[in-house]
């Protein structure tokens, strides 16, 4: 029983050989064929190069209003994981912003380049090229950008990480300001009690 089951095998092996010599021509055709199509299609493509550039979330103590269990009157709640995972979120929704997109466009001067002129929303086409990654258990976010050239994706990329820093810079500045001229007002107001 062995040997028959050999012997049909092998006479199997014999037919699969005799149909590939006579169709070797034609499985060479073909193949030739798929490889040219692919090589054609891939070097007619228009490449699309990516930029990247890191950040960092840098963590202000959230100041959350909570209801006090104790008093009738609000006070600052205490921050947890999730205010700071709001935070983390809102972060990376302000870096794909549109606003920060528009003073993007601004600054570059992106209106004089063919790629946007002939868009009907110019703005729009440049936050369709950019993604916002966060980076895993850390306060990094990725910002990258898609582009037919490399030097403008690079530009682009570069110049939204500087814009979002600044943005927080002047935010952070204008809170201080206001602590700080709430404090004053608070003092005024403890001397003219006393």
């Amino acid at each position: 029983m062995t040997e028959s089951f050999s012997g049909d095998l092998s006479q199997q092996w014999s037919a699969l050989v005799r149909l590939i010599r006579r169709r070797l021509w034609t499985i060479l055709t073909f193949l030739s064929i798929t490889l040219l199509v692919v090589v054609v299609g891939t070097k007619l493509q228009t490449p699309i190069f990516r930029a990247t550039a890191t950040g960092l979330i840098d963590m202000e103590t959230p100041n959350v209003v909570g209801v006090s269990t104790t008093r009738d009157d609000f006070t600052l709640g205490p921050s947890n994981y999730q205010t700071y995972a709001d935070y983390y979120r809102t972060q990376l929704e302000i870096m794909a912003n549109r606003a920060i997109s528009e003073q993007v466009f601004a600054n570059l001067k992106l209106d004089e380049e063919s790629a946007y002129t002939t868009a009907l929303d110019p703005v729009g086409t440049l936050q369709d090229q950019v993604t916002v990654e966060p980076v895993k258990q850390t306060r990094l976010a990725k910002i990258h950008v898609e582009d037919h050239d490399p030097k403008r994706a690079a530009r682009i990329a570069n110049e939204l990480a500087l814009v979002y820093t600044l943005e927080n810079l002047n935010r952070a500045s204008a809170t201080e300001t206001m602590i700080l001229a709430k404090t004053e007002y608070l003092e005024l107001q403890k001397k003219e009690a006393e």
